[in-house]
């Protein structure tokens, strides 16, 4: 950084508490990445285009921010599916007990529904399905994501996801 980046940024310090006051965002977790933001936003100022460093630094650093809150909500989404029958283990051989792996954020009654239900009523409906839906459901009850058998049919993880709930909501029924 240039002496004149790094005045703008000691001038402008302020704004880092200001913009995690407004956000309602801890200062000692994300202190560090609104200041990141800042510096970003020194480095690319133009003087020239008529902003004030504030204006332009805001938005630059509250972006930064909001990226980093959807990869850590994103993180939270990603978990382990976990079955009845699956045995967990961990680096050293030891089980690990099955709760303490559950994303509190999956709805894990609908997993083991839908789980149980692809094996104990596959014949029967698949019997029904389509060639294509035939595949999702076998990927699926194979234990592969969403994604994964979205890749692997061609279709969008969306399409997966509604051929899913309607196997599900036809299990239910039947159950």
């Amino acid at each position: 950084m240039t002496e004149k980046q790094k005045k703008l940024v000691e001038e402008n310090h302020n704004l880092i508490y200001w913009l995690l006051h407004k956000m309602k965002l801890n200062i000692d977790d994300y202190y560090d990445l609104a200041a990141i933001g800042l510096c970003k936003a020194a480095i690319s100022y133009d003087a020239d285009k008529g902003l004030k460093f504030s204006t332009y630094a805001y938005p630059c650093m509250r972006n930064l921010l909001l990226h980093e809150l959807r990869k850590e909500r994103a993180e939270m989404r990603t978990g382990v599916v976990l079955y009845y029958d699956q045995e967990i283990y961990d680096s050293d051989g030891n089980s690990i007990p099955k709760f303490e792996l559950l994303a509190t954020n999956r709805d894990t009654a609908d997993e083991a529904i839908a789980y149980s239900a692809f094996k104990a009523f596959s014949i029967n409906y698949v019997a029904s399905l389509s060639p294509r839906h035939k595949e999702v459901f076998h990927l699926l009850s194979a234990g592969c994501t969403q994604q994964k058998t979205a890749g692997q049919t061609g279709m969008s993880q969306k399409s997966v996801s509604l051929i899913r709930s309607k196997a599900v909501n036809y299990i239910k029924e039947v159950i």
